[in-house]
C-alpha cells in the first residue's frame, strides 16, 4: 500500500492527462474518462475519511473501556489500538492478545 501511494503521488499530475488522452478520439469518451477519474477521487476521499473516523472511534472506545477497567496506561492502549486498526486483519490480531495479556497481568 505504501509503495502504491508513493507511486501515485509521483505521477499525480501526469496521470489524469495521460489517461484522458488515451481515452480515445471522441470528445465524449474523454469527458467520460474525466468523469470516472473524478468519481474515483471522490470515493477515495470518502474511504479515507471513513477509515480515519472509525479508527478514532476505536481508539476512543478502547481508551474509555480500559480506563473503566482500571488498566494502567489506558490512553497508550487506545492510541495503539487506533493506529493498529489501520492495518487490516494483522492490526487487530496484534492488539487483541497484547491488550488481553496486559489486562490479565
Amino acid at each position: 500500500m505504501l509503495l502504491l501511494t508513493y507511486f501515485f503521488a509521483g505521477i499525480r499530475h501526469t496521470f489524469p492527462t495521460q489517461t484522458v488522452a488515451n481515452g480515445g478520439p471522441p470528445l465524449s469518451r474523454k469527458k467520460d474518462v474525466l468523469r470516472i477519474l473524478e468519481e474515483v477521487d471522490v470515493q477515495a476521499q470518502h474511504y479515507s475519511l471513513i477509515m480515519l473516523t472509525s479508527n478514532a472511534v476505536v481508539a476512543l472506545l478502547t481508551w474509555l473501556a480500559f480506563e473503566m477497567l482500571g488498566l494502567d496506561h489506558a490512553s497508550v492502549w487506545g492510541v495503539a489500538a487506533g493506529i493498529l486498526h489501520f492495518i487490516p486483519y494483522s492490526g487487530t490480531v496484534t492488539i487483541a492478545p497484547a491488550s488481553g495479556i496486559s489486562g490479565f497481568l
